[in-house]
């Protein structure tokens, strides 16, 4: 069709925010459809993505109702459905050839030949793409040098004037990409970049929309060291402190198996329970969607 610009409007706000990198992903079957995605938002100069609540799609609703509901007067048509042998990720999987000094070679080969369970115990492969595991259960692409060049200064690019700051690193670890140099290399971008290197204040970084936030003190905490004055606050602080962290501004809190859960202040969890109500069991929706 020969289309360079291609808006993607969609009503779940966990892929498209997997797709953008702001949550990771770690379910196997869903990180070979990420990857595919990826691959084929580089065929368009410019990609568009946003996400409409189901509340407000209701037109959408509306017709597949409609649609639904509709009966055939005259005689009914025959309608055949042919089930492909392959899915469809598997039929668009596009093994890469590796150079001879590529680093995911003998990690591909180990895995085919079933060798050492301690030495390959985070990695998978899924199609033919290698994955690797992080800490916390996140499934990673493995790619080369030359891609991982690229997509280095890509997220930087997209994310430099970003506020608050958060690592290089931690951005292409959600984006979902994995290479063994990726945290030095990172790191050596952003140090070397004025934009990133440029460290907030502190009252620019932490300022609160509400003088009541939840999340005050343990920011105060963080960043000054400070316990609130009433005893019994202070108190609760030092005992909980231990499952929060901050990454740039941001406060959050380690979940069950360790995965980080961003904590909304009151406006901010209002609007993610409106996008998601409607869902059975909105606390599991809101886990899921990495809020606290």
């Amino acid at each position: 069709m020969g289309a360079e610009r291609v808006k993607i409007i969609g009503d779940s706000n966990l892929v498209l925010s997997q797709l953008q990198g702001s949550f990771a992903v770690k379910e196997a079957t869903v990180a070979p459809y990420r990857t595919a995605a990826e691959r084929l938002i580089n065929s368009f100069k410019q990609i568009v993505m946003e996400h409409i609540p189901g509340v407000t799609n209701r037109y959408a609703d509306a017709l597949a109702t409609l649609g639904s509901k509709l009966s055939f007067v005259q005689e009914q048509p025959n309608i055949t459905v042919i089930r492909r042998s392959t899915s469809v990720i598997e039929a668009m999987a596009q093994e890469d050839l590796l150079e001879e000094d590529d680093w995911r070679k003998p990690l591909k080969k180990k895995l085919g030949e079933k060798s050492s369970i301690k030495d390959l115990k985070d990695y998978v492969i899924i199609f033919g793409e290698l994955y690797r595991r992080l800490p916390g259960g996140v499934l990673t692409w493995c790619i080369g040098v030359a891609e991982a060049r690229r997509r280095l200064e890509e997220v930087h690019d997209a994310t430099c004037s970003l506020e608050p700051v958060i690592s290089l690193y931690r951005r292409l670890q959600r984006k979902g990409y994995y290479w063994p140099e990726m945290k030095k290399q990172a790191a050596e971008l952003q140090s070397n970049c004025p934009t990133c290197s440029t460290i907030p204040s502190t009252e620019e970084s932490f300022t609160v929309s509400f003088a009541e936030d939840w999340r005050t003190p343990y920011l105060a905490f963080f960043v000054g060291g400070t316990l609130p004055t009433n005893s019994k606050l202070a108190y609760k602080l030092t005992k909980t402190v231990k499952r929060y962290f901050v990454d740039g501004s941001t406060l959050y809190r380690k979940g069950f198996n360790g995965e980080p859960l961003k904590c909304l202040g009151e406006l901010e969890a209002c609007q993610a329970m409106q996008e998601l109500q409607g869902m059975k069991k909105l606390h599991r929706q809101l886990l899921g969607v990495r809020y606290y």
